[in-house]
């Protein structure tokens, strides 16, 4: 038999097996959840629980993305409630600076932003 291994010396495969039945009859009838698995109620309170920790990494780390940072785009957001759930949205403002790229679909969309700035200026 070929054995692929990291430890060094001679293996125990008893001893190795005692091991595994003594874990397994301590863990027996109890639920089995690995450390960094949480439990929760809804999809929603999951999903809102990764927005938090996900800003929460950005503002830790001072990530950027076009040059601008969690703390500056946190502070250009606008909410709209649609069915009785509040949205999140990024200022007209602020997205037009984040599409500030070569591409052109991205060139397009600052125009149409742009125009849209403008028709909102006039009511």
């Amino acid at each position: 038999m070929k054995l692929i291994t990291s430890r060094h010396g001679r293996e125990n495969f008893l001893n190795d097996a005692r091991i595994l039945q003594k874990t397994m009859s301590q863990i027996q009838g109890r639920a089995l959840i690995p450390k960094g698995v949480y439990r929760f109620k809804t999809m929603k309170e999951a999903h809102q629980w990764m927005i938090q920790q996900m800003a929460a990494i950005h503002a830790r780390q001072k990530f950027k993305a076009c040059g601008i940072d969690y703390t500056e785009a946190k502070n250009s957001i606008e909410f709209f409630s649609l069915d009785g759930v509040s949205i999140p949205v990024v200022k007209k403002e602020l997205l037009i600076r984040m599409k500030d790229t070569i591409r052109p679909s991205d060139k397009m969309d600052v125009e149409f932003l742009k125009v849209r700035i403008e028709e909102e200026n006039k009511k």
